[in-house]
């Protein structure tokens, strides 16, 4: 399988998440920061590019794959909504969370093609 073009992703990303056709999307872009997409919304854009472009981000457990390069604690998307994490209270650990950027899902898009 052959993975997009930036500007294929690009193209898809913004009319996924609904941005205007002039949106500038470079590859520094960061989906929370520059796009607001997070949490939920964040976990369909990605099983939107898997679908569309016929390409795996995760692996028969539905956990994304390695090529994202996350450990035990961190996460591209902060969750939705508001609650008091466990870690507030001194249980488990603070969640790392990624300033993932579209450059980034580009990189795995053609790491994962070669799978």
């Amino acid at each position: 399988m052959e993975a997009p073009t930036f500007e294929q992703l690009a193209d898809f990303v913004r009319q996924a998440t609904g941005c205007s056709r002039n949106k500038i999307i470079s590859p520094l872009t960061q989906f929370e920061n520059d796009l607001g997409v997070t949490g939920d919304d964040g976990v369909e854009l990605l099983e939107a590019v898997e679908k569309h472009f016929g390409i795996p981000l995760t692996n028969a457990e539905g956990q994304l794959c390695a090529s994202f390069g996350l450990k035990s604690g961190e996460y591209l998307f902060h969750s939705e909504g508001w609650s008091l994490p466990l870690w507030w209270f001194g249980w488990g650990q603070k969640p790392i969370i990624h300033n993932f950027t579209v450059g980034e899902l580009h990189a795995v898009l053609q790491a994962q093609s070669k799978v």
